[in-house]
């Protein structure tokens, strides 16, 4: 169970996904460059919140924000209905992933909430890939 904005960012990075054949850990992010797709990431989007510490709270847990970055493959190679077919597969690889991290608490103590989109991640000034990026956010 992470307890520090690293120890989340790092076990999010650490997700196993279905597909994925790259990790790329809190040290390498975010990669300069793809030399192998699938990829995941995390991209520390958003930061920390903490509710307000009262007598009644007993010490809240921090509320975690971060997005899991699923590059694909380069949109260059013009495959398009198989990465579409791929990109597909790869959001329900995605939410798996997650859902077994919520059930396991393995990222938070109170659980975790997740919203998945795809679309083209530019990386650079000319490399652009098929991805699913997921915006992840502990409960507490």
């Amino acid at each position: 169970m992470a307890t520090t904005y690293a120890a989340f960012i790092t076990a999010l990075a650490n997700l196993t996904i279905t597909g994925v054949t790259r990790k790329y850990a809190l040290n390498d992010t975010p990669p300069s460059h793809i030399n192998q797709v699938p990829a995941q990431w995390v991209r520390p989007a958003g930061g920390l919140d903490h509710t307000p510490i009262t007598f009644a709270s007993d010490n809240a847990w921090p509320i975690h924000h971060a997005t899991l970055i699923v590059a694909i493959e380069s949109i260059a190679q013009n495959t398009a209905p198989a990465n579409y077919a791929t990109t597909v597969a790869m959001v329900d690889s995605v939410n798996a992933a997650l859902l077994t991290a919520h059930n396991a608490n393995t990222l938070c103590s109170e659980g975790i909430h997740w919203r998945i989109t795809t679309g083209i991640l530019a990386m650079g000034e000319s490399n652009n890939y098929w991805a699913v990026e997921a915006e992840v956010t502990s409960d507490g």
